[in-house]
């Protein structure tokens, strides 16, 4: 089994991406083999609206856009399962990762039939600052249904809730600061291993182990 992953956040090693790596060591523990993808270290544009994907010719099906995400196509079509990692800025998926998202368009006709290879099963990665897991559902349900739509078989979610990626959080302004900063480091002591713990547990689903 091929698992591909996408790090939408900026930061190579933050908790986004710890908790990708954290699956995807599930799943090679399994029998998988893996790919992982930093999409900020990548030059590539957001779809356009051309619509050249949809024409008759040798340019449907396909982004004519010539750039870093020209050659992610075939290693996504490989893949048996697809993982997306995003913190929530700004109440929303990362610009690095609605911008792959968009990119998925070709896959899709004008009758909203899927030319993704069937079966693919779609795992997605959240960190959010906020300690209200509810907070972003909506967001959450929008990624699920245009991840759905795309074409994917099946689409899990694991919600990391607060969380923050800036460290040391005391170079920040504001009277409350240092308050947060220790709350904060008593929440990740309570709640990481839980979150890792779940990261194993989209691993094994997404290798189709219960």
């Amino acid at each position: 089994m091929q698992i591909i992953a996408f790090n939408g956040s900026p930061r190579k090693n933050g908790n986004t991406a710890q908790l990708l790596r954290e699956t995807l060591n599930a799943t090679v523990e399994l029998g998988a083999t893996t790919d992982f993808v930093h999409l900020a270290d990548l030059e590539m544009k957001g779809c356009r609206g051309c619509y050249a994907c949809k024409i008759e010719g040798k340019s449907r099906g396909r982004c004519v856009q010539q750039d870093d995400m020209t050659e992610l196509y075939a290693r996504i079509e490989a893949a048996d399962a697809v993982l997306f990692g995003t913190p929530i800025y700004f109440g929303a998926m990362t610009p690095e990762l609605k911008m792959l998202v968009d990119r998925f368009f070709p896959y899709l006709s004008m009758d909203f039939t899927s030319s993704l290879p069937k079966g693919k099963r779609a795992g997605v990665v959240v960190t959010q600052n906020q300690r209200d897991a509810a907070l972003y559902e909506g967001h959450l349900h929008l990624i699920d249904r245009a991840l759905r739509v795309i074409g994917f078989a099946s689409v899990d979610f694991l919600v990391s809730v607060d969380t923050i990626g800036f460290e040391p959080m005391e170079k920040l302004a504001g009277e409350t600061i240092p308050k947060q900063a220790e709350r904060k480091a008593k929440a990740k002591a309570e709640l990481w291993p839980k979150d890792l713990a779940k990261a194993r547990e989209l691993g094994r689903s997404l290798r189709g182990v219960a």
